[in-house]
């Protein structure tokens, strides 16, 4: 679900989501300028260690993304901001992990 947003004559797309977890969900919202919120919520039973990087950029380079690392509970989410810019949103890893 894309959409734009136009702020002080800029126009933004929102972000691509590169989610290959079936065991996650990974949304993209508008929040209060100047970011989206990334929701992530964990639909399996077990603990998941997330790595999630996000980029402005398009390209993957380290200096140019961003990473959250995090645990989340079964069944339980987490959510954090990412600047109103970023063009992509991918899940690096999310692997079953004892907590």
């Amino acid at each position: 679900m894309a959409f734009a947003l136009s702020l002080a004559g800029c126009h933004w797309t929102s972000p691509q989501v590169d989610n290959a977890f079936p065991n996650l969900r990974v949304d993209v919202i508008k929040s209060d300028a100047p970011n989206y919120t990334v929701l992530v919520h964990n639909n399996s039973s077990d603990h998941l260690q997330v790595i999630i990087r996000s980029t402005a950029s398009k390209s993957w380079s380290p200096d140019k993304s961003h990473e959250e690392r995090f645990v989340l509970d079964p069944q339980g989410g987490n959510s954090f901001p990412v600047p109103i810019n970023t063009r992509q949103v991918r899940v690096v890893e999310a692997r079953p992990t004892r907590y």
